[in-house]
């Protein structure tokens, strides 16, 4: 039983001879992720891009400000690691038959201590399971760059 899917973020891009190449991040595996979890993982990519795009000017090129996937993997389980529901009680407590976490979400526990049992890494969309949803492979796209504003006076305006 589960709702299983994986998601990877993907680059087109150049290398340093200016070569088309594609790199991709690890595979993650999700077991109750369903079908919003790829959803999900693009608003949030989307976000993440925007969240950037300000502080991207004369920036110094890594990995966090180029979005490189695998980085992007990691900055994206961050994310996650805020979000109660994705909290590892389930299973853990021996009472657990008394909540209803399906129906009502708010009961369920939360345990500081753990991340979740649902997600897992693996090498490739092979190396675990998405049998219910499938493999997502969500683009990254180019990063966006917004120039900051700077305030012109009237005489360099004339």
């Amino acid at each position: 039983m589960g709702d299983r899917v994986s998601i990877q973020f993907v680059q087109h891009t150049k290398d340093w001879n200016d070569e088309p190449i594609t790199y991709k991040s690890v595979v993650l595996f999700h077991h109750w992720g369903g079908d919003k979890f790829p959803s999900y993982a693009k608003q949030w990519l989307d976000d993440h891009n925007n969240r950037l795009a300000g502080m991207r000017e004369g920036a110094v090129n890594d990995p966090i400000w180029r979005m490189d996937p695998n980085n992007l993997m990691l900055q994206f389980i961050r994310h996650m690691s805020n979000d109660n529901s994705l909290d590892s009680t389930f299973g853990m407590m021996v009472n657990f038959e008394n909540y209803n976490y399906i129906d009502r979400p708010d009961t369920r526990p939360v345990n500081p201590l753990f991340f979740t049992g649902s997600l897992y890494l693996g090498a490739d969309e092979n190396s675990g399971d998405n049998s219910d949803n499938g493999h997502h492979e969500i683009l990254v796209p180019e990063p966006k760059v917004y120039a900051r504003y700077k305030y012109k006076s009237k005489k360099e305006v004339c």
